[in-house]
């Protein structure tokens, strides 16, 4: 089986709950996290963060390697994963 955890940010619409990322967070971790299965390390990425970030840093028309970006932000967490910064977090997901 496999699980997949996903929430979006598609704007403002009365038909989308204002709520998905506490719910997201609440039910299943920070977005971006890092966890170990087994022998694997697998990497959660909250992907429409790191878009929405990725348009921003390619607006202000900086690298990555100079974008300070938000802190706490996705790519502030790639980053730091590939640096080996972050450490592997125990965490209560379940997976099949």
């Amino acid at each position: 089986m496999t699980l997949v955890a996903s929430y979006t940010r598609l704007g403002k619409s009365r038909a989308f709950s204002s709520r998905a990322r506490q719910r997201y967070e609440a039910n299943f971790g920070l977005p971006n996290d890092r966890t170990t299965v087994g022998n694997h390390t697998v990497l959660l990425l909250d992907s429409p963060s790191l878009v929405e970030e990725d348009y921003a840093r390619n607006a202000a028309g900086v690298g990555y390697d100079q974008w300070p970006g938000p802190t706490g932000g996705t790519i502030q967490f790639v980053k730091e994963v590939a640096k080996g910064m972050v450490s592997i977090r125990s965490s209560a997901r379940k997976v099949c």
